[in-house]
């Protein structure tokens, strides 16, 4: 009793399709119930996604309008502090000048 090539690579060729289908099987399985979890998501939330893409462009402009409103906050915020480095240079300045004035009158009474 002897097994011909043939039929030995018919055999494995058969368990190879059979392999196959199974693991095609499993994996539709798999997608059929990943199809049904996204078709329960979408039922039940229906209402909020769609809520939720009618207030898209409120949103973006809330954004938008941020934005600007950060813009000038930190313009305002940029030129006050410039205005108070400025101001303390001044009063640096102006204190120099009287310690200096200082200086002479207490080197003329002290002459």
């Amino acid at each position: 009793m002897y097994i011909e090539v043939s039929t030995l690579c018919y055999g494995i060729l058969i368990i190879l399709a059979v392999v196959v289908l199974v693991y095609l099987i499993l994996c539709l399985n798999k997608l059929n119930l990943l199809l049904k979890q996204i078709s329960v998501f979408w039922n039940e939330n229906s209402t909020n996604i769609s809520e939720t893409v009618k207030s898209m462009p409120i949103i973006a402009n809330n954004a938008v309008e941020l934005s600007e409103n950060l813009k000038t906050t930190s313009d305002v915020i940029i030129e006050a502090t410039s205005t108070a480095i400025d101001t303390k240079k001044e009063i640096v300045d102006h204190i120099e000048i009287i310690t200096d004035i200082f200086k002479i009158i207490r080197g003329v009474w002290l002459k």
